[in-house]
């Protein structure tokens, strides 16, 4: 057993596809099975053009609901927990290898079958959305990246919030991590929130709603991205050129190191725009202010 599945067969002992289907919380969801993945998806609303949206755990799908409320008018709303998070559990090999993600998840997207997609994908899932995009110049129009530095500044932001580099010890992380998500997750959890997000009210829903999840089996393999994500070679996004937004959330205390604008140096074309009042999660901050922004980027009104 690699140090991996440590966290994978432990969350599948704890969430068996024998009893999936609890997890189906709201209209329109579904897992959608690739190999021995197991995705879980909410596709709502009509027409070809859709905007897909990545759960950041410890975010899931049911964040999102204003979302769906707002945008499923205007078009294909679709939202899914990645593989190794929330309710989309990996196969036990799963290599967490950004490339490994897109695999998984341009099957995904090619079972859903829509024309186009714009990708409204956050912190880590951003550079599955541009390696996605790189893939498929033609099925993926646009991009929203919420919360994403550049690669390095992605490491350096897993660095600073892996709980005193715990999470860099290979086996050691992953019994940390997943002991702490399944038996104390409130020890991190609410710490987290208070840094993320600098809203009580919001705070108070978002937290609230992880920690259900939390209780009915979400799963969380955060030691084992952030091994895998150290250790590969540095992916070259030069070949993304999508319109793409780079969207942040100033007050997300995790990165006050971070350089913002640094998702510029490999997206030169991106536009970057800032939510002052937000945190970590701009877009389930403020959901009124972002669907106009995604209407207005998509050229609608």
């Amino acid at each position: 057993m690699n140090c991996f599945q440590i966290e994978t067969e432990t969350y599948r002992n704890k969430l068996s596809k024998k009893d999936r289907e609890q997890y189906l919380t709201r209209p329109g969801m579904h897992y959608v099975d690739v190999g021995d993945h197991s995705v879980r998806v909410r596709m709502e609303g009509e027409g070809e053009k859709a905007i897909v949206f990545a759960s950041d755990s410890p975010i899931v799908i049911e964040h999102h609901d204003r979302l769906f409320e707002l945008l499923t008018p205007h078009m294909t709303v679709i939202c899914l927990d990645m593989p190794g998070f929330g309710f989309s559990m990996p196969a036990k090999d799963f290599s967490f290898d950004v490339d490994e993600f897109a695999d998984i998840l341009d099957e995904v997207l090619g079972v859903l079958g829509k024309k186009s997609y714009m990708l409204s994908f956050p912190c880590f899932t951003s550079y599955v959305a541009m390696t996605l995009a790189e893939r498929n110049p033609g099925k993926i129009e646009r991009l929203i990246l919420p919360q994403a530095p550049d690669w390095q500044g992605e490491l350096d932001w897993f660095t600073t919030t892996s709980g005193l580099g715990v999470l860099k010890a290979k086996g050691v992380g992953q019994v940390f991590m997943t002991g702490m998500h399944l038996y104390t997750p409130s020890v991190w959890l609410y710490p987290w929130f208070q840094l993320t997000v600098p809203d009580k009210e919001d705070r108070q829903w978002i937290r609230s709603t992880t920690m259900l999840s939390t209780k009915e089996g979400m799963i969380n393999c955060w030691a084992s991205i952030y091994q895998a994500w150290h250790s590969c070679d540095v992916p070259d996004f030069s070949m993304v050129k999508q319109p793409t937004l780079s969207l942040w959330g100033p007050k997300d205390h995790t990165h006050y190191k971070t350089d913002k604008r640094s998702m510029l140096k490999c997206l030169p074309h991106a536009e970057y725009e800032t939510f002052e009042s937000s945190g970590h999660y701009s877009y389930l901050q403020e959901p009124e202010r972002f669907t106009v922004r995604v209407l207005s980027f998509m050229g609608q009104k």
